[in-house]
């Protein structure tokens, strides 16, 4: 770490650095066919331009190497989400120069955007960094969604828990666990607080139901937005928890757990799937509290959602 903040030329941000980050997605609008979409991937290549251009001069002219999906190109794809997995591993990173002139401070911050751009899921574009001033930072934000509206591309920022094992991750304390237990069966106590950024759960304990459950969200207005792992401890906030299969450690310990993430086109609410090896399905329900307090209408569409969902859920109980 002291040898990139003094200006190591080969950077690289790892996670144990704990640098800091900035988080935005590019959600896709609904194509009425295919010439819109293939306008939407001529307007995102546009902005693949602009972010390469802000590299370092030796490298600004290359292409960025970002893989384009259709849903023509998806269609005869047997595991579509080995493809739509958007962790950090198999990220595109490259840093951009912050020093305008020689005697200027050594400041610069690093970009990582998905190696896969899928028109039918959510496409991460992150900002990280060590050594940059705030108003710098700053600058590079405002001129990204400047040039996302020029676009006519649609971004949202997300919070760090989207891509987070820890669901848990802003929370107060772990009383917190206890206060979200509670929550489940106070609801109205849960839509009414905002000082606890904890998720929402729900469970479907048949297989089939779960996927009914799916493919009533994707109607909902839901889309892809990769495969996340997420820690055993959410566990704690299930009710008859020992009920659910999911692999263990010797020791006991739940693995980490694979879960598909969907989102809202209005970038107002997570929801985390998060299967068994019976099929069963534990639904976490993450809302964009970024926007929540600049945006009314973000919260009621994810507290919207959030209503609807034990009505469904009841429903496909009912019906099987």
């Amino acid at each position: 770490m002291d040898n990139l903040i003094c200006g190591e030329e080969d950077r690289q941000l790892e996670v144990g650095m704990r640098f800091r980050r900035v988080m935005f997605g590019l959600i896709p609008e609904a194509f009425k066919d295919g010439e819109s979409e293939q306008e939407y991937i001529t307007r995102f290549q546009r902005l693949l331009e602009y972010l390469g251009k802000l590299r370092e001069k030796e490298v600004a002219d290359t292409p960025l190497d970002v893989k384009i999906a259709t849903k023509e190109s998806l269609a005869f794809v047997d595991d579509i989400f080995k493809i739509r997995r958007t962790t950090e591993d198999n990220m595109i990173k490259f840093t951009i120069p912050l020093r305008k002139g020689k005697r200027d401070p050594f400041e610069w911050m690093e970009i990582a955007i998905g190696s896969t751009f899928d028109t039918a899921s959510c496409y991460r574009i992150m900002f990280n960094w060590l050594v940059a001033s705030p108003a710098k930072v700053e600058t590079q934000v405002q001129l990204l969604h400047r040039r996302c509206t020029t676009f006519g591309l649609h971004l949202i920022s997300f919070p760090q828990t989207t891509i987070s094992r820890d669901l848990f991750l802003h929370t107060v304390s772990n009383v917190d666990r206890i206060i979200q237990r509670l929550c489940m069966l106070m609801l109205t106590f849960h839509f009414a607080s905002v000082q606890f950024a904890v998720p929402t759960f729900f469970t479907l304990r048949n297989k089939e139901n779960a996927e009914k459950m799916n493919e009533k969200l994707r109607s909902m207005d839901f889309i892809d937005d990769g495969i996340r792992f997420t820690n055993g401890q959410v566990l704690d906030c299930i009710e008859n928890n020992h009920e659910f299969d999911f692999p263990r450690y010797r020791n006991g310990k739940v693995r980490g757990i694979p879960s598909r993430q969907l989102v809202h086109r209005s970038g107002a609410l997570f929801i985390r799937d998060i299967r068994d090896r019976q099929g069963w399905s534990i639904l976490v329900g993450i809302e964009n509290y970024l926007h929540a307090s600049k945006e009314n209408r973000f919260r009621e569409t994810a507290l919207g959602i959030l209503r609807e969902v034990p009505t469904i859920i009841s429903s496909l109980s009912s019906a099987s």
